[in-house]
């Protein structure tokens, strides 16, 4: 993390992620997505993931209301 004093308002910091920590969540994110995608694969039947898709759907509306 990086940060530098807003232009505008002296009394303010903007900070920015570094280019490194940037790739460090991005490399994160990736492996439990994978592992995540793994799990379901190996635990639920077919009709189980089919289920889990559709509340998926629903708890998205639910979230965008």
């Amino acid at each position: 993390m990086s940060g530098e004093p807003d232009p505008t308002d002296g009394r303010q910091t903007i900070f920015s992620l570094t280019p490194v920590f940037q790739k460090s969540l991005k490399t994160g994110r990736v492996a439990r997505e994978d592992w995540l995608l793994r799990a379901l694969h190996a635990q639920l039947a077919p009709r189980e993931q089919e289920a889990l898709s559709s509340a998926v759907e629903l708890l998205n509306r639910v979230g965008d209301f």
